[in-house]
């Protein structure tokens, strides 16, 4: 059911970014602020305007992002059920690993996203007649329900991580080191093999962090672990993009292709830097949080 409640964050930003977008290639404000683009209206299209594009590519992006995880998900369940032992085992140690991320990353963009998409059609995604209200009303529960998301990183940082002396979080550390390796020598990759392979190192320097501090102090797991799970899944989709990137440049130059280089450059250029911020918010620990004189709030 949590995996379920993940693809419900993931359907519903993906029809509000597919309203948002329908809306923004007809409504007209503004113009280009190096020159009028289409001189024959009285102003241009509003995906002239950079914010506007930045908005609309933090949706597509996510989204395109969380649909390959969930694909690999899937074919992660299908794989549990495998005649051969080794690769059953890997499955459903990365099955457990993924779906408190899933659950809680997922839900967590649908929310973003949702709410991003309103925000691009202005005040008219605020009101009922277009809809993208309805679809962030919707999308709310799903942070709640079926274990709130702060559950669901207390989960993962407390119980998934360490489970079977880390026999899960080794099962994902070998196909992402392996791919890594691979593509070293690639020129294409630089650019996303680079910072996947930063990520990965924060990623584990991270865990370790996460079991020391928080076998001494469990107040210091429990203060970083939403931040550590946003960080998790942020290196999980880079991932995914890094993989997508692969694949698109060896077929550059056909329209798609080239749109999914496009995407994983803004991932990995606008998006995946977040991860610097959360790992400072989790390295910085639990003082600050848990000293606060309650009588103060």
């Amino acid at each position: 059911e949590r995996l379920a409640t993940g693809l419900m964050g993931v359907g519903l930003a993906a029809v509000a970014y597919d309203n948002a977008l329908a809306w923004s290639r007809e409504r007209r404000q503004g113009r280009d602020l190096k020159g009028i683009q289409d001189t024959h209206e009285a102003a241009d299209n509003i995906l002239v305007h950079p914010d506007v594009r930045r908005m609309l590519l933090e949706a597509k992006v996510n989204n395109e992002g969380c649909r390959a995880l969930a694909s690999w998900i899937g074919l992660l369940l299908d794989q549990m059920h495998s005649d051969d032992p080794e690769e059953a085992e890997m499955a459903t140690a990365l099955v457990a690993l993924f779906t408190p991320i899933a659950k809680a990353h997922f839900t967590d963009l649908g929310c973003e996203t949702c709410s991003t998409c309103m925000q691009i059609m202005g005040g008219a995604g605020y009101i009922s007649e277009y809809g993208v209200e309805q679809f962030y009303r919707d999308v709310r529960i799903s942070k709640i329900w079926e274990g709130t998301n702060g559950i669901q990183a207390l989960d993962l940082a407390g119980r998934k991580i360490t489970q079977d002396m880390g026999r899960n979080l080794r099962h994902l550390m070998w196909p992402l080191t392996e791919f890594i390796e691979e593509n070293r020598d690639v020129p294409e990759m630089s650019e996303f093999n680079k910072p996947l392979h930063q990520g990965v190192r924060g990623l584990q320097q991270l865990t370790l962090l996460m079991i020391a501090e928080g076998q001494a102090n469990p107040h210091f797991l429990a203060a970083g672990a939403t931040d550590y799970c946003r960080y998790f899944g942020n290196v999980l989709l880079a991932y995914m993009w890094a993989r997508m990137a692969r694949i698109a440049i060896e077929n550059a130059g056909e329209p798609f292709y080239d749109a999914k280089i496009a995407s994983a450059r803004f991932f990995f250029k606008r998006i995946f830097p977040e991860t610097l911020g959360l790992a400072a918010k989790v390295q910085s620990g639990h003082k600050t949080t848990m000293e606060y004189p309650e009588a103060m709030f």
